[in-house]
């Protein structure tokens, strides 16, 4: 099996693992044996899910009867409180179930870990998917902290070991060549500096300052989960060592063009042909989406019809040169500038982004929304799918790619 079924398993085991670990918070909140029933089902299911990919990835062996022997562990539970469904917590209840976390959170850790050991893949970046798992271990126990009402002095030196994984995180995205990972995490550490700072010249919390903290640490744990996903997505997609660009997909509707790199840079926009336009005559419909490369080359998604000639006021139009592509200097990822009138937005993940000019993620697929663009018949908005295709590169750490 490739590092494609590898890397599915990997992510949900991944996936699964973080659920299991923000239910602990959660436990503190629960009021009814039911709140804790229903999360516990919750989790079954997900065992279920990666049961299920480890054997279609045919890597289930020793692993399979560890997630059996889970699954029993997780059904005795249920069974347990399934009596109480209508009845209040006891404290009791609520350790035990934190101790069957935190068991079942280094059951799924030492199976991620064997997989990632034990593939060819994977096993080069075994330091720091670990190192991520730890780091948004140590992001869990500072929220746990601020929820228990500890010390700020106590939290303050969990924040600075924090900083210190951090800092390895971003030296390893850096040395592995990991692009767009090294400056959110950048970012954080940022981040965590200004949050000692603070800290530093108080002496209690007050519960504005205890909730604006945890909303940090949430959000920065968010950040950091997701590159734990990114990286095996990456691996999984391109497999092991340094790349740099080759070629970039884009796909509308179905119709899909692939642009090399000696065709860098290029725009993509609306074809205008004469009479009132610029780009050359009869290559297909007037006002479809067009990609147009600094060799004059053009690729028309014939599939699609772009609003023009809009009022002072209106946005939703998409100009002949509205998105500038190019590869960066150092050949490791694609740069996108709008260049037109109307918006441009990224969505990643379900996260919607503004463009103005920014890096396109190398290890994960990305959709691309231009304003004005629709169907042929003008009745909905098309979505644009890029995926960049990246040749291996030899070179040392550091060195950089001469785009010729």
């Amino acid at each position: 099996m490739g590092a494609l079924g590898i890397g599915e398993v990997l992510l949900t085991i991944y996936e699964t693992r973080n659920y299991i670990s923000n239910l602990k918070l959660k436990i503190k909140e629960f009021k009814m044996y039911s709140e804790m029933e229903g999360e516990l089902l919750v989790i079954k299911e997900k065992i279920q899910n990666i049961k299920k990919t480890l054997i279609d990835s045919k890597t289930a062996g020793e692993h399979l009867k560890d997630i059996e022997k889970l699954l029993q562990d997780i059904e005795s539970r249920i069974g347990e409180i399934s009596y109480y469904s209508d009845k209040v917590i006891s404290a009791d209840d609520k350790n035990k179930l934190e101790n069957s976390i935190e068991e079942w959170k280094e059951d799924l850790e030492s199976i991620l870990e064997h997989i990632i050991q034990d593939n060819e893949f994977f096993k080069e970046y075994r330091y720091i998917i670990m190192l991520a798992i730890s780091t948004s271990d140590q992001f869990d126990l500072i929220s746990y902290q601020i929820h228990m009402d500890t010390s700020i002095s106590r939290i303050l030196g969990n924040i600075r070991k924090l900083k210190g994984r951090l800092i390895n995180i971003y030296k390893s995205v850096r040395e592995e060549g990991i692009m767009n990972l090294d400056s959110i995490v950048q970012d954080i550490i940022k981040g965590t500096d200004i949050l000692i700072s603070e800290l530093s010249r108080q002496k209690e919390f007050d519960e504005s300052t205890k909730q604006r903290i945890q909303r940090f640490i949430e959000r920065w744990n968010s950040r950091i989960r997701s590159i734990g996903e990114d990286i095996i997505h990456y691996i999984a997609i391109y497999g092991p060592g340094k790349r740099t660009v080759s070629s970039i997909r884009i796909s509308v509707d179905g119709q899909t063009f692939e642009i090399q790199k000696e065709d860098f840079p290029f725009i993509l926009g609306r074809y205008a042909p004469p009479p009132g336009g610029k780009d050359p005559p009869d290559l297909g419909p007037a006002h479809c989406l067009a990609i147009k490369t600094k060799n004059k080359k053009y690729f028309l998604f014939t599939g699609t019809r772009c609003r023009w000639g809009c009022g002072a006021d209106e946005t939703d139009c998409t100009s002949r040169e509205h998105v500038w592509f190019e590869i960066s200097n150092d050949a490791r990822q694609v740069i996108i500038t709008n260049i037109g009138r109307g918006p441009v937005y990224t969505t990643r993940n379900g996260e919607k982004t503004e463009v103005g000019r920014q890096g396109i993620p190398i290890h994960a697929r990305t959709h691309l929304h231009i304003s004005g663009v629709y169907d042929i018949y003008k009745t909905r908005k098309v979505d644009i799918i890029i995926d960049i295709i990246y040749q291996k590169e030899s070179l040392p750490v550091g060195d950089q790619v001469d785009q010729g």
